[in-house]
């Protein structure tokens, strides 16, 4: 089988793309409705930047828009024009996601950097006595909580493994005896809520930082969910393969599905600060804007 390539986008800030759309207001999403889209970065523009027209996961701090991409080994920020800027490299890039302070926090195989420049690695305790300590070199994806803790998802281990600031070892999350998970995207809402994508399982679980579940969105309703966001207000902005990008409230009840025929794959998807939808087709090789 054909290993997938992961995905994913981080957006901060206002990032004012090219083709702005006519102006819905994301609390006023009605189920069924189609927007527009407006052209974010071309596939051009992708491949100037990154070297081959794959983007990764999106995020936008500050008007810049950040795309992590495993083939071209690196995360790499995009300003409002499309242009390219310098990245950050890094083997078998994952996800990425924001710290409590607004850094961008980037899962690459062995490691998680949190920045420029702090790289941090882990380990677990040995496994029986005399034994080393037993690294963590398969990381999925990793968030920052309020508190400092760092969540890393663990894909040899199946688990969500919790550290604190030192990285210490702190046991798994939510709990001693949580499930074994294949968690994919890991991010952290604007009240502390860890929001955690489960792709073989088809759901989105939020947890307090207290390992508390607070809410689940899917299975029914999401079919090949592949990354997830979150709005200022906590709304949930799902990519899915099959459906285009599902937005589900802070109770986790569907508010409404983002598509237009101008989106032929939805692979990863970020919201803005000015709440404008940003989702990466990898189909069409671009980055789509929605508002």
């Amino acid at each position: 089988m054909k290993r997938r390539e992961f995905l994913n986008l981080l957006a901060l800030g206002g990032f004012g793309l090219v083709g702005d759309l006519a102006g819905i207001h994301h609390l006023l999403f009605q189920p069924g409705i189609h927007l527009p889209r407006g052209l974010g970065i071309d596939g051009a523009a992708l491949r100037a930047g990154l070297g081959v027209p794959v983007a990764t996961t999106l995020v936008a701090p500050g008007g810049t828009l950040w795309v992590a991409s495993e083939k071209s080994r690196g995360a790499f920020p995009f300003d409002a024009t499309g242009k390219p800027g310098s990245g950050l490299t890094a083997e078998e890039p994952r996800a990425l996601s924001l710290d409590p302070a607004g850094e961008v926090v980037f899962a690459a195989r062995g490691a998680v950097r949190v920045g420029a420049k702090d790289i941090r690695s882990f380990t677990t305790p040995p496994e029986k006595a005399g034994a080393a300590p037993r690294p963590v070199e398969r990381i999925l994806a990793a968030a920052i909580t309020p508190g400092g803790s760092v969540l890393v998802s663990d894909e040899e281990r199946e688990a969500i493994l919790r550290f604190d600031a030192k990285g210490q070892y702190l046991g798994t999350f939510p709990g001693k005896d949580a499930v074994k998970r294949k968690v994919t995207r890991l991010l952290v809402d604007g009240e502390g809520g860890i929001v955690a994508l489960d792709r073989d399982e088809k759901a989105v679980r939020v947890w307090d930082e207290t390992g508390r579940l607070l809410r689940t969105v899917g299975p029914a309703g999401l079919k090949r969910p592949v990354d997830v966001a979150v709005d200022a207000f906590r709304n949930l902005y799902v990519a899915d393969e099959e459906n285009g990008v599902l937005v589900f409230n802070p109770q986790g009840q569907p508010l409404v599905t983002i598509t237009s025929p101008e989106m032929r794959r939805a692979r990863a998807v970020a919201v803005d600060a000015t709440g404008a939808v940003l989702v990466y087709d990898d189909r069409a090789e671009r980055v789509l804007r929605y508002r």
